[in-house]
């Protein structure tokens, strides 16, 4: 313990010596050369212990010396207790070497401790350099930064001095410029108002209105706070005040104007009408010579009169197109301008007051055609210049009125006009009652009849309606129209009644003429006779009466409006009543030969109504082609395949009624080779059949036989599935099969082609139940292949209940049975199955 202690002090001592040393002689250069120097004691010491080493490894006999005295030196550091230690290296007479090597323990670790505090004092040295170089930079840019903030300084200040002489100079231009813009604003605003006094003068007030209105909303806004603008704010109710007096003074002068004017207006419409209904008539000279070839023969002319009047109608008709060219309302005779009309209403809609403008300008119109719908005293119509002028007046007024409602928005409301036109009409046909009640000459009257059809088609091409003016006319020809449909329909009857139903001979040459050229019903270009058509002889009496009518009525009604479609329509009505009496009449029959008799000549006559469209084409005056509408010929058609078709159905359900009385035994113990009579029934019923069906199309052929055999196969394979067959054989089977293959033996014979075998359901039945291989059935692929009409697997399942056949006795099982037992299985697990899903 106590060597311990004196070690410690000793090192102690030392270290403080040399840390007093150190601080002592503390600059830059010193503490380089000190550094220096202990690098180089730290150096020849190293080269010392080396040297003591290598000693050491060259004398090994002192190896066991040395490890001795190391062992003492150890003890005498490592020890707590000095004494025992000392006195063990006293007592080995071995003080001398431990006092040496002691020294050479306590130089060593000198040196480590030199070296440590050397290798640390370096980088505090190296860190004390570099933040005094920090400190001399960081003392440089404050210096800079001093310099120059002084100069950023003194360059503010003179931009703030040249920024405020910037700030004022653009004030004062500002000011300028707002000065001027007043000056032009206040400038312009005077002369907008001399362009407004301007336009009033030269009368175009509309325009002014509005310049006026924009002045106020938009201009004077914008100088509103000078004294002059004030001024102008409280002028300018009197200068709209102005505006709508001068138009309105305008307006009533071109009111006055049109009233004297309005006969010339309604005189030139009618003259245009006139003069397009001639042309017309001349487009359509072949309509007028099949009237006149069907009434009258005209008387020859001279050629030289034939050549002036081909003359003068050349002349009309330079004339007629030279009038239909000309405007209604600007043309030689006289000129409507109609500016101050739509100048004032304007004027009142933009002052907001368009409604009074409407009032006016109605009650205005109002009188001045109450003035003209009432006749004046002393008129009469049994001359041309009273009915005349009545109704020049009367179309002059409702021309303008029409040009207006469809130049204006809501001046004249279609309500209005309309009850201004009703109110007008009632007030012709009293006066028209009241000159018809004097006695006429029958020329005079057909004058005024012509005059008011001109009269009419004029309003009518304004857009009036003009059907109960010729409402007198109208009655005459629906009369007419009425007695020539009955006594037509009456002939119809009697046609009906004295048919025959049978194809058609002709033997006469004009029989053939009359009744098939004339109504175009040749099939071909052979007129050889006797000629047979597949039609009976209802079909071109039918045809001439329906082309008498429509030419009767043309020349009766000729110029009537509404001609062609009004007998267009009554040509279809009666086509109708004619085929709703036709059907009527064959209904209660019931018989295939009726049906299929009427379904051709349906057809026949389907087929020709082209040639009734030509006539009703050829006669018209409007130049248009006519389309009739005879979907009744296709709707009777149809009514009657769909009665052949009942027919049918209710025959196949006899001849299954009779097959179930016939056959009643199902389980015979030996087969027949011949069809049974239930089957020659069926085919004995298509045969004759056939024959009247021969005319009919090969599609309504096929579907008659079609739903005849389908309709027989359903019922058998019904009745076999029914209760009343408890129960059959093979053979019962092999003995359908006979009937079956007897009446498909006649089906390919007839060569009536049918998109399916409509025997399919009972012959697949019967392949399967006659099959060796029955439970190939459960194969899907043999199924679809062999079987697709058997799908119903509750009906089949049924039926294969009942397939039994004779057992004897001592006789073997029949494996038929075995295999129907094993279908009639699968057939109830796979219902079974579709019936959980």
């Amino acid at each position: 313990m106590l060597k311990k202690k004196k070690k410690d002090e000793i090192i102690s001592t030392k270290s403080s010596t040399n840390r007093a040393d150190s601080s002592s002689s503390l600059s830059q250069s010193s503490l380089n050369a000190e550094k220096s120097q202990k690098i180089d004691e730290k150096s020849g010491k190293s080269e010392k212990i080396d040297d003591k080493s290598q000693k050491i490894e060259e004398n090994g006999k002192n190896a066991s010396k040395m490890m001795e005295e190391d062992s003492y030196l150890n003890t005498l550091i490592e020890s707590d207790q000095l004494e025992p230690a000392v006195r063990a290296i006293f007592e080995a007479m071995k003080e001398k070497e431990i006092s040496q090597n002691l020294n050479q323990f306590i130089a060593k670790k000198e040196n480590e401790i030199d070296d440590i505090c050397s290798w640390h004092y370096q980088e505090f040295i190296n860190a004390v350099d570099e933040l005094m170089e920090v400190k001399s930079e960081t003392r440089e840019l404050n210096d800079r930064l001093i310099e120059l903030n002084e100069d950023f300084q003194k360059s503010g200040k003179e931009f703030l001095k040249t920024y405020t002489t910037l700030v004022d100079y653009r004030h004062r231009r500002s000011n300028i410029s707002i000065a001027i813009d007043l000056i032009q604003e206040c400038q312009f605003i005077l002369n907008f108002v001399g362009l407004i006094e301007l336009e009033i003068k030269e009368r175009q007030f509309y325009s002014a209105l509005r310049k006026l209105r924009k002045l106020e909303e938009e201009h004077l806004n914008r100088v509103k706070k000078y004294s002059f603008v004030e001024y102008l704010k409280s002028s300018l109710p009197q200068m709209k005040e102005r505006i709508r007096k001068e138009s309105t003074e305008e307006f009533n002068n071109w009111l006055l104007e049109l009233k004297m004017k309005c006969g010339d207006i309604g005189k030139f419409s009618i003259d245009q009408t006139a003069a397009q209904l001639r042309i017309d008539e001349r487009l359509h000279i072949s309509t007028r010579r099949i009237d006149l070839d069907r009434y009258s023969s005209p008387p020859s002319q001279p050629k030289s009169k034939k050549n002036q009047k081909e003359s003068e109608e050349d002349a009309k008709e330079r004339l007629d197109l030279e009038t239909i060219r000309e405007g209604i309302f600007q043309n030689e005779r006289y000129s409507i301008n109609f500016t101050p009309l739509y100048q004032c209403l304007q004027v009142y809609k933009e002052l907001g007051i368009e409604s009074q403008f409407q009032n006016y300008y109605q009650e205005n119109r109002k009188l001045q055609a109450n003035k003209a719908l009432k006749l004046k005293s002393g008129i009469s119509f049994a001359t041309q210049e009273g009915y005349k002028k009545y109704f020049y007046d009367i179309a002059g007024i409702f021309v303008v009125e029409d040009a207006i409602s469809k130049t204006t928005l809501d001046l004249v409301p279609t309500f209005e006009m309309e009850k201004l036109w009703q109110v007008a009409v009632a007030k012709i046909k009293g006066v028209l009652q009241e000159q018809m009640s004097y006695t006429l000459e029958p020329q005079v009257l057909l004058q005024v009849k012509h005059f008011l059809f001109l009269f009419s088609k004029t309003m009518q091409g304004h857009s009036y309606d003009v059907s109960q003016l010729l409402g007198f006319f109208d009655n005459v020809r629906t009369t007419f129209a009425d007695l020539a449909v009955n006594s037509a329909h009456k002939k119809f009857i009697s046609i009906l009644d004295r048919e025959k139903w049978e194809p058609l001979v002709i033997k006469d040459e004009k029989e053939y003429e009359t009744h098939i050229l004339q109504n175009k019903l040749q099939t071909g270009e052979s007129r050889f006779l006797p000629q047979t058509f597949r039609f009976s002889r209802l079909v071109p009496e039918y045809c001439i009466i329906i082309k008498n009518l429509i030419i009767d009525f043309y020349k009766f009604a000729k110029n009537l409006p509404d001609l062609d479609e009004y007998t267009k329509k009554s040509t279809e009505t009666l086509i109708q009543t004619f085929n709703n009496t036709w059907i009527k009449f064959v209904s209660p029959s019931a018989t295939m030969i009726f049906y299929a008799r009427s379904w051709v000549n349906l057809d026949e006559l389907d087929k020709v109504t082209y040639d009734w469209e030509d006539c009703l084409s050829d006669l018209s005056y409007q130049g248009t082609k006519i389309s009739l509408n005879t979907n009744s010929f296709e709707e009777f058609k149809s009514q009657l395949e769909a009665m052949m078709l009942e027919l049918v159905e209710k025959k196949a359900e006899d001849l299954v009624t009779s097959m179930k009385k016939t056959v009643t035994e199902w389980s015979p113990s030996s087969c027949k080779t011949e069809p049974r009579s239930y089957a020659q029934d069926i085919v004995l019923w298509l045969e004759s059949n056939l024959l009247i069906w021969e005319p009919l199309p090969l599609e309504i052929q096929s579907n008659l036989q079609f739903r005849l055999l389908q309709k027989i196969s359903r019922g058998i394979v019904g009745h076999l599935s029914s209760d009343q067959v408890y129960r059959f054989n093979s053979n019962g089977i092999r003995n359908l099969d006979v009937d079956l293959k007897t009446i498909q033996s006649f089906v390919e014979r007839s060569k009536v082609n049918m998109p399916t075998n409509p025997l399919s359901e009972l012959s697949q039945l019967i392949e399967l139940l006659l099959s060796d291989q029955i439970t190939e059935f459960q194969d899907p692929q043999v199924r679809k292949q062999h079987y697709p009409r058997l799908f119903e697997f509750s009906r089949l399942l049924h039926i294969l209940s009942k397939f039994k056949e004779e057992t004897r006795i001592f006789s073997k099982k029949n494996p038929k049975d075995q295999q129907i037992k094993e279908l009639i299985q699968w057939l109830k697990s796979t219902s079974d199955i579709k019936s959980n899903r």
